[in-house]
């Protein structure tokens, strides 16, 4: 697998990931790969698929995180209904940005499969701290943070 740009999957991965056909597929279903995929870009700080298992784990887990966004929308109506006052299972975009911007696991399996190998495989990084006395990777402050982050994510 050569290394290539972090564009999102096509709905007909999508629609073979989940196992149906593709013309069965919500219409906001391209909406919500480019969102899984920005998600990923935000977990990892990467913009391409690394021509290694990781990259193909981050296919992957884009198209499950993709999968449980659907699946959120189609709760949606019953999620904010007033007779419901907890949806149990349901997911939204929101909650997911929360976990990634937190270091925090999603809850989607594949896709904090995928982020973890990308951790491991980064060795994780550089502690703040340690950075001031001593930075071998010549990262900036945000870049440690951000890479921390990640890293801490990936090892829940």
């Amino acid at each position: 697998m050569a290394e290539t740009a972090l564009n999102p999957p096509g709905t007909d991965e999508l629609a073979e990931f989940m196992a149906v056909s593709e013309s069965s597929l919500d219409p906001r279903s391209e909406s919500m790969l480019q969102q899984a995929t920005d998600l990923m870009a935000m977990a990892t700080a990467l913009e391409v698929y690394p021509a290694t298992r990781c990259g193909r784990m981050m296919r992957n887990g884009i198209l499950d995180m993709a999968w449980a966004l659907l699946v959120g929308l189609a709760n949606r109506t019953e999620q904010y209904s007033p007779f419901n006052s907890e949806r149990i299972g349901s997911y939204s975009y929101s909650k997911a940005v929360a976990a990634v911007l937190a270091g925090e696991a999603t809850g989607v399996p594949m896709f904090d499969m995928a982020v973890a190998c990308v951790a491991n495989a980064a060795g994780g990084p550089v502690s703040i701290s340690s950075e001031k006395v001593f930075n071998p990777t010549g990262l900036t402050e945000a870049e440690l943070e951000l890479a921390e982050r990640v890293w801490t994510y990936g090892n829940l």
